[in-house]
C-alpha cells in the first residue's frame, strides 16, 4: 500500500505556480502457489481500487491492471 499527501505543483510552463495535488492511496497485491516442485502460479494485481491520480499533476497513472501466469521447470522451481 502506497499512500501520497497532498501536495503543491506546478503545471509545465509554471504559468499556475500553486496548483493543489490531492492525496491518494494505491494498493498493489502479489501472490504464487507451489502447485508441485516444478509448477509455480502466479498472480499480481495493481491499483486494486482503480484509483485515478496524477503524480506529478499532469501526469495520468495506470489503472487497475492484472497479471498472472504459471511457471514450469524441469528443476525445484521454488
Amino acid at each position: 500500500m502506497l499512500h501520497v499527501g497532498s501536495f503543491v505543483d506546478g503545471n509545465r510552463d509554471f504559468s499556475i505556480l500553486r496548483l493543489l495535488a490531492p492525496a491518494y492511496t494505491v494498493v498493489n497485491v502479489a501472490a504464487e502457489y507451489l502447485v508441485t516442485d516444478q509448477v509455480k502460479v502466479f498472480g499480481r494485481v495493481d491499483n486494486l481500487a482503480n484509483v485515478h491520480y496524477q503524480n506529478p499533476t499532469g501526469f495520468l497513472q495506470p489503472g487497475l491492471g492484472v497479471y498472472g501466469g504459471i511457471r514450469l521447470a524441469n528443476y525445484d522451481a521454488r
